[in-house]
């Protein structure tokens, strides 16, 4: 077997990731599988759902470009009105419509708290991936992920009408802790690598997120093979409800933003139907409700394999490869 020189393991391994990252959307899905099928590997990975969870944050927040961002903020109009679709008119009209349906108040809980979570933070590697708004994906992640912990304490326990374990401050206090965390952390790896090199690297950093969110993938699988085997209905009917909403909410996302650019369009929708419940499951830890958890368990079903198989109809309705 031949032996690779050290000085060469460095370059075949950011040539793996790079290759990783390019090839998301449709390695994604293995990591459910995996998580799936090998259920000891999946209870052996249990601890590494938080970690994971921050280290997706600060390789997001890592890969963004201040300066870029602070000068797209220059010009907040198009941000604005994202934001107010994504974390305030989107959980607020789900809220509405789920109240009318008279669903069990666990499942509609969770749906809502779905709905009100910021856009997946691989919402930037996913518009790259699927060559749609990068711009547009990068602020709206940020933005929203800073702006949780202030506003889903108010949109969830009192707005909405849900009630948590943990109390609106020391929920709001458990997500900025978390999310401001795994900001400075970003920053200071930002400083320390140098800004030039992580722009150099970032399809690097593409596969870095996708190997993280396969490792996540596995580790919240823990225990479903056997509750599918125990209850494969109600399972079956919670992956579906995860598949609806997450279809409906970018539907009404597309519909929503037609006046945009084709392709800046076809990003919010995605964005909205794509939520990072998991900063909430982590900050709530051992106190999130059971059933609540295991919708965003499920919920990961779609998240994982949805942009591969609307890959072409992002396509299609994106029209020109250049970004809008």
């Amino acid at each position: 077997m031949p032996i690779v020189h050290s000085s060469r393991l460095p370059l075949m391994i950011g040539r793996s990731l790079a290759r990783l990252g390019a090839l998301g959307p449709t390695a994604l899905p293995f990591g459910l599988l995996l998580g799936l099928v090998v259920p000891p590997l999946a209870e052996l990975a249990r601890p590494l759902f938080a970690p994971s969870i921050v280290a997706m944050l600060v390789l997001s927040i890592m890969r963004v470009d201040l300066a870029d961002l602070a000068a797209r903020l220059r010009q907040p109009g198009r941000l604005m009105l994202a934001l107010f679709w994504l974390q305030l008119a989107t959980p607020a009209a789900t809220a509405a419509i789920l109240a009318a349906l008279a669903l069990p108040p666990e499942l509609a809980a969770a749906m809502v708290l779905y709905a009100a979570s910021p856009p997946l933070l691989a919402s930037v590697a996913y518009a790259a991936m699927l060559r749609l708004d990068v711009s547009l994906a990068l602020l709206g992640m940020v933005s929203a992920t800073l702006l949780y912990p202030i506003l889903l304490p108010s949109l969830a326990l009192a707005l909405l009408g849900l009630e948590l374990e943990v109390g609106p401050g020391a929920l709001m206090l458990r997500l900025a802790l978390l999310i401001s965390g795994s900001f400075v952390l970003a920053m200071l790896l930002r400083r320390f690598l140098g800004a030039k090199r992580i722009d150099r690297q970032r399809a690097v950093i593409d596969g870095l997120i996708v190997l993280v969110m396969i490792v996540f993938a596995v580790s919240v699988m823990g225990g479903i093979a056997e509750r599918l085997l125990a209850d494969p209905l109600r399972l079956f009917g919670l992956a579906a409800a995860a598949f609806g909403l997450n279809l409906a909410l970018q539907g009404v996302g597309l519909v929503t933003a037609a006046f945009l650019p084709r392709r800046s369009a076809v990003t919010l929708a995605m964005m909205t139907g794509q939520r990072n419940m998991g900063i909430l499951m982590a900050a709530l830890g051992i106190t999130a409700d059971p059933d609540v958890f295991l919708y965003f368990v499920l919920a990961q079903i779609p998240i994982y394999t949805l942009p591969a198989l609307l890959r072409p109809f992002y396509a299609r309705i994106a029209g020109s490869a250049k970004a809008a």
